[in-house]
């Protein structure tokens, strides 16, 4: 399976404070399925930024050459008896 990979996508709405950047690529990881695809692009050439949901994350830069967004479905517990567990996939709020 092939990932998404954009190119000079704005990068305001995926970091905390709205920081006006762009990304020269932006590969987006949405499933599991993409991630020996994705490896491949990361060895490719030069270095990758990983984002997750964008908390916490100030871009400093007006420009990032690459970066690896992560928007897979998360997991939470919805039950547990100490031994075993039983989860439920929760998709990330997306800003767009």
């Amino acid at each position: 399976m092939q990932p998404t990979i954009g190119s000079d996508v704005p990068l305001a709405g995926f970091n905390s404070f709205g920081v006006a950047a762009v990304a020269g690529r932006l590969a987006t990881l949405g499933d599991e399925r993409e991630i020996p695809a994705l490896l491949d692009w990361c060895r490719s050439s030069g270095p990758v930024h990983v984002l997750g949901a964008g908390c916490n994350t100030l871009l400093a830069t007006g420009r990032v050459e690459r970066i690896l967004r992560v928007a897979l479905a998360g997991r939470r517990i919805v039950a547990g008896d100490g031994e075993r567990v039983l989860g439920q996939a929760w998709p990330f709020p997306s800003p767009f």
